[in-house]
């Protein structure tokens, strides 16, 4: 079993997994996520579509929005993901507005995934940081420019309920999402809270809520801080639960997603 990883903190990170196991939690991200195969093929569904990520292809998956794996081939070589958490500098002509409304892309042809799959492999490789910093911007600024060929509309108006119950799950750290002071914010029941909440980001409040837990131990992990530690600190029932969800996510432990990127 192989996993590489590297990551330019508030950037980007790359990895590279060559098992069949992980992201089969419904989840999201507020990051963009991009993904290809080696060989075979990944059956994964973004909000209520199905897709067959086979070699040719490229999915991308805007910030927020629901995904999951469903299935892997028995021929699968193994997955190249990039993670984006916001555009360089020299994507001069698109700001935070363009990200968050990326909302999904496939590309379906053999350069777009050529193109990509070096792209990782460069990142990956021994190259010095400017290197890696300067074919990554490259590559995402040609992305944009294809997703974007004229300037999209305004970002829409997220409804405003939705967008307070986000607020306060961003913020809150136990165990479990706090229902009670959801419901007294918006007013309504804690079944039309989690409506609202559904059909403003494709997710569950409880889901998202353990996505952010999950994201939010991610970057912890790059302190010294005992693994029971963090799962303690972001909520976690225990580092079983901790260890669980995190895999579920990111396709890889917390003890190894450290070891690969310290």
């Amino acid at each position: 079993m192989a996993i590489k990883a590297f990551q330019i903190p508030s950037s980007f990170e790359v990895r590279f997994v060559d098992h069949a196991s992980g992201c089969e939690r419904p989840h999201t991200h507020s990051s963009l996520i991009v993904s290809a195969v080696l060989d075979g093929y990944i059956s994964f569904q973004i909000n209520e579509n199905r897709h067959r990520l086979e070699k040719g292809v490229v999915a991308v998956v805007g910030p927020n929005i629901l995904h999951c794996v469903r299935s892997y081939s028995d021929d699968f070589l193994g997955v190249y993901v990039l993670e984006i958490f916001g555009l360089p500098a020299t994507c001069k002509e698109f700001n935070s507005a363009h990200f968050q409304m990326f909302k999904d892309q496939i590309l379906q042809d053999n350069k777009s995934h050529g193109d990509f799959i070096n792209l990782c492999k460069r990142l990956l490789s021994p190259l010095a940081e400017t290197q890696k910093v300067g074919i990554y911007s490259e590559w995402l600024h040609n992305l944009f420019a294809k997703h974007y060929p004229s300037q999209p509309k305004e970002h829409p108006e997220y409804n405003k309920f939705a967008d307070r119950i986000r607020k306060v799950l961003d913020e809150h750290k136990s165990e479990s999402p706090p229902f009670e002071e959801i419901s007294q914010l918006c007013g309504y029941s804690k079944e039309h809270c989690n409506r609202i909440f559904r059909r403003a980001y494709n997710i569950s409040i409880q889901a998202y809520f353990l996505n952010n837990k999950a994201a939010q131990a991610r970057d912890l992990l790059a302190s010294d801080k005992p693994l029971s530690e963090i799962a303690l600190e972001c909520g976690f029932y225990d580092q079983s639960h901790f260890n669980r969800v995190f895999k579920e996510i990111f396709q890889i432990s917390p003890a190894k997603y450290r070891a690969i990127t310290s």
